[in-house]
This record gives C-alpha cells, sequence and structure tokens, in this order.
C-alpha cells in the first residue's frame, strides 16, 4: 500500500486544524504556509475531506476549516479512504486459468496485509498521531 502526497498533505492539514481551530475555523493559506504545501493543491485534498464529512469548510472572510468532530474521533483509515478511496484489493484482470492458481493465492494474502494495515489505521486516531509526534521530540 502506497500513501500518496495528498494523504500526507492531508494528515498534515488535519494536524493542524486540530492544534488551532479549536475556536475558530483554520483558513487553508496558513496550513499551506506552515507546511510549505502548495496552496491549490491543499485546497483540493481539503475539500475531499469535507466532502467525506471530516472537515467542515467555512466560507467568507472569517472562514476556513474544522474538524466535524473531535479528533480522538477521527481515524487515520477515514483520512486515507477520504483522500485514497476504499482500501480494496485490486490485482487486476487475468485468464480464468491464472485466477484458479498462484493469483489467486497470491489475492489471498494481499487481502489479508490490507486487512490488517485497515484495522491499525482504524485503531488510530488523528489526535493519537498528535501525541505520539510530541512524544518523539
Amino acid at each position: 500500500m502506497k500513501l500518496t502526497r495528498s494523504t500526507g498533505y492531508a494528515l498534515a492539514g488535519l494536524e493542524y486544524i486540530a492544534k488551532n481551530g479549536r475556536y475558530q475555523p483554520v483558513p487553508a493559506k496558513n496550513i499551506a504556509k506552515f507546511y510549505e504545501i502548495p496552496l491549490d493543491y491543499l485546497l483540493k485534498v481539503l475539500q475531499q475531506l469535507a466532502r467525506a464529512g471530516i472537515l467542515l469548510s467555512i466560507r467568507g472572510p472569517q472562514g476556513g476549516y474544522k474538524l466535524t468532530k473531535e479528533a480522538r474521533e477521527i481515524s487515520l483509515r477515514e483520512v486515507v479512504e477520504a483522500v485514497e478511496g476504499d482500501m480494496k484489493v485490486e490485482i487486476g484482470h487475468f485468464s480464468k486459468k491464472a485466477e484458479k492458481g498462484f493469483l489467486l493465492k497470491l489475492r489471498g494474502v494481499y487481502q489479508e496485509a490490507t486487512d490488517k494495515a485497515a484495522e491499525t489505521l482504524e485503531k488510530m486516531s488523528i489526535e493519537e498521531l498528535i501525541r505520539a509526534k510530541s512524544d518523539e521530540k
């Protein structure tokens, strides 16, 4: 499983909003400046999180983004799936003969690995990730 730059930006944005958006919406430009992320790219990622119900987008001069729930209630899996799509096994299409042998076994192994990754991401919240990052310093 590969997490794209978009997922990294999503997690960075959520960290910033969780730390700074308790009382007012956080403008995307503040996040972009802090993390040195291209604003246009960040806006697309934040909109994906808003469509997934993780963020609330507030328009206007005092607008920005707020979490729709506490950071402890947002799992990393929610974020990954909001940006990357559902965590499911996709190996491709092969002949019926190939699907009965080696590739069928491969699909099972890959499914198990994907399920474990999804379970691990489901157990970790944004708040826990922020705390773990703080503990490293």
